[in-house]
């Protein structure tokens, strides 16, 4: 939701002209002391249009930290991420599902250079990707490239109905050179194949390095009421870091 600040000018050298125009303004009523006011306020828009300038009276809009950076019928992309790394250039980006139902998610991604040239494309598919929850993807490209385009299709997921983010209970330390990562089903049905996805950034907010891997350590799930815990190391230093665990939860 847009957040408005409305912008209002009081200038005292013509509040104060106003009313030392007034005969004994210290006896005026609140009502003649209101209509100087206006008065005053009056002269200053007039001023203001006369030197082409903003009103007092309009508004100003300031952009709200929380809006979504793209969305489209039953998503949202609420943060992204570019990165290279060892010569291949990274986009990340977590997008929330809006549609109401747990979807099957494809997106194909385009990477152009500054001339709008395709330069590389990608493409992702994730199952069990509950309706109200986030999820990170990852895209790479092995040329630099300048932007992207996102097609994003949100399917009803039949193969995995209720999804697995809400059964998660997950956190992370750091510790050193390294994160720790915590992740227990809270959830009666297993979730299989657990990934992590991490970004690890430095004080600035960027990406300096990222890594991704399996849970559990025969890659396979995380039963009900257990607890699994890994550490993912970072080459470069970071001082903070985004961290994403999922899994899916089949039905067949």
């Amino acid at each position: 939701m847009r957040k408005f600040l409305s912008v209002t000018i009081v200038l005292v050298m013509l509040c104060s002209i106003a009313l030392a125009e007034s005969n004994n303004w210290t006896n005026m009523t609140d009502e003649e002391l209101i209509a100087a006011i206006e008065a005053a306020q009056a002269e200053l828009d007039r001023r203001n249009n006369d030197n082409g300038e903003e009103t007092a009276n309009d508004t100003m809009e300031i952009p709200d930290a929380d809006a979504p950076i793209l969305s489209g019928s039953g998503w949202e992309i609420s943060k992204e991420y570019f990165f290279n790394q060892y010569g291949t250039y990274y986009y990340f980006f977590v997008l929330k599902n809006t549609c109401g139902y747990n979807a099957a998610i494809g997106v194909d991604v385009i990477f152009y250079d500054a001339n709008d040239n395709i330069v590389g494309a990608d493409e992702g598919l994730e199952y069990g990707c509950e309706n109200g929850y986030e999820t990170f993807w990852s895209f790479t490209n092995d040329i630099a490239f300048d932007h992207v385009s996102v097609n994003i299709s949100m399917d009803k997921d039949e193969w995995n109905i209720d999804g697995s983010q809400s059964a998660l209970e997950y956190s992370y330390s750091i510790v050193g050179d390294k994160i720790i990562i915590s992740a227990k089903n809270i959830g009666t049905e297993a979730i299989e194949y657990p990934m992590y996805e991490v970004l690890f950034l430095n004080d600035k907010g960027e990406v300096v390095y990222s890594d991704w891997g399996y849970m559990s350590q025969n890659d396979d799930k995380i039963n009900p009421n257990t607890t699994q815990i890994c550490d993912v190391s970072s080459y470069e230093k970071f001082t903070d870091a985004i961290v994403y665990v999922h899994g899916t939860i089949s039905r067949y």
